[in-house]
């Protein structure tokens, strides 16, 4: 089996990823960790056996990691690939993340604009969320180069563009040591079944 922890912030693109990963039969990483970082240690075995075998997508399984379930979980899922999301607009990044908060995940779509969620603006709170995610990406990053972790970086921008899209699915299936099986799938509008297999 190949493990994949996709490691990011909030509105860094993790979701384009995972349903990039999913349309071409590369696992499908989702927050299946965020509510359990403080399982006991004792539970932790079989709770992730159990986990992977209700989630993974033939020969992979993947999660998304925010540094919480990094820390939490990184030590006991061993992960065979990282992949690492950060945003080059970080403004953005955190009125995403705001709005995000203000309408909930149903309130902003894979590769929805920003400006299309009409919400009243907070500029104190904004500029909260982006230092957190200044700070925060950096201290991740390093965090990941001191441990000699090697990911692949992902920037959120090359994303947009269909040959970009097409570029990261290529580049991926490279860092995993994987052949593409069929045409690259780009269309990440619907989010995938969970029965569905890869």
């Amino acid at each position: 089996m190949i493990t994949v922890m996709v490691c990011g912030f909030s509105r860094s693109g993790t979701s384009v990823v995972a349903r990039l990963l999913a349309h071409n039969g590369m696992g499908y990483p989702d927050e299946w960790l965020n509510h359990h970082t403080e399982l006991p240690e004792d539970q932790r075995g079989g709770f992730l056996k159990q986990l992977i075998e209700e989630n993974r997508r033939g020969e992979f399984f993947g999660v998304k990691a925010t540094p919480t379930v990094f820390h939490s979980w990184h030590d006991r899922l061993k992960p065979d690939f990282y992949l690492f999301l950060w945003r080059e607009n970080q403004i953005l990044q955190a009125i995403s993340d705001y709005k995000l908060s203000i309408n909930g995940q149903a309130g902003i779509g894979v590769g929805q604009s920003e400006s299309e969620i009409p919400v009243p603006y907070d500029d104190e709170e904004i500029l909260r969320r982006y230092w957190q995610i200044v700070n925060g990406t950096a201290a991740y990053r390093k965090e990941l180069d001191d441990a000699g972790i090697k990911y692949l970086a992902v920037r959120y921008e090359d994303l947009i563009s269909d040959e970009g899209k097409r570029q990261f699915v290529k580049q991926c299936a490279e860092h995993f040591g994987v052949e593409l099986k069929n045409e690259i799938d780009i269309d990440i509008g619907m989010r995938p079944q969970r029965n569905e297999q890869s």
